[in-house]
C-alpha cells in the first residue's frame, strides 16, 4: 500500500521457512524461495482477509489488489510511455495507470525500459540471438521474479 504500510490481500501467506510476508500471486517465497504452502497449511498461515477500501478513501485503485500483475512488469511492458513525476513521487503509464515510486526508481526503470527495447529491437533484426545471460534480461528477471527485493 501506499506509504509503505502494506494491506494484507486474500491469499497472502507467511513464509514458514523465513517469515516473509508474501504475495497470493507468487508461485514462492520471494526471501528464501520456499515454495508456497497448499492445502490445510496455507489456509493457516495466510491472515484473516481484511476489507480493502480504495487508497485513502479518495477513489484510487492498489494496482496489488486488482491484479496479480506486478507493477514493475505493468512499467516494463505495458504499452506507450513512462513519465516519471518525482516531486508527487508517481510514475505514469500511458496516461492511463499511475504508480507510486520515488523518482530514482521511476528514472531507473525508465532507462531499463528503453534498454529492453533496444535489445528486442536486436533480437527482432538477429532472431539467433539469445538473451539469457544478457544483463538486461537477467535484471528484468530479477526485479519481476523477486517483486523488487
Amino acid at each position: 500500500a501506499r506509504g509503505g504500510a502494506a494491506v494484507a490481500a486474500a491469499g497472502d501467506y507467511t513464509c514458514e521457512r523465513c517469515g516473509a510476508k508474501v504475495f497470493a500471486s507468487k508461485p514462492a517465497c520471494f526471501r528464501c524461495g520456499a515454495p508456497k504452502p497448499r492445502g490445510p497449511a496455507a489456509a493457516a498461515l495466510a491472515p484473516a482477509a481484511k476489507a480493502v477500501a480504495p487508497a485513502g478513501g479518495d477513489g484510487r485503485l492498489i494496482v496489488r489488489d486488482v491484479t496479480c500483475v506486478s507493477p514493475y512488469a505493468l512499467l516494463l511492458f505495458a504499452g506507450g510511455s513512462l513519465v516519471v513525476n518525482a516531486e508527487a513521487g508517481t510514475v505514469e503509464v500511458d496516461g492511463h495507470i499511475t504508480i507510486a515510486a520515488s523518482g530514482r526508481v521511476g528514472a531507473l526503470l525508465k532507462q531499463l525500459r528503453a534498454e529492453l527495447l533496444s535489445l528486442l529491437a536486436k533480437k527482432l533484426e538477429e532472431p539467433s540471438l539469445s538473451l539469457v545471460g544478457s544483463p538486461i534480461y537477467e535484471a528484468i528477471v530479477r526485479l519481476i521474479t523477486s517483486d523488487g527485493l
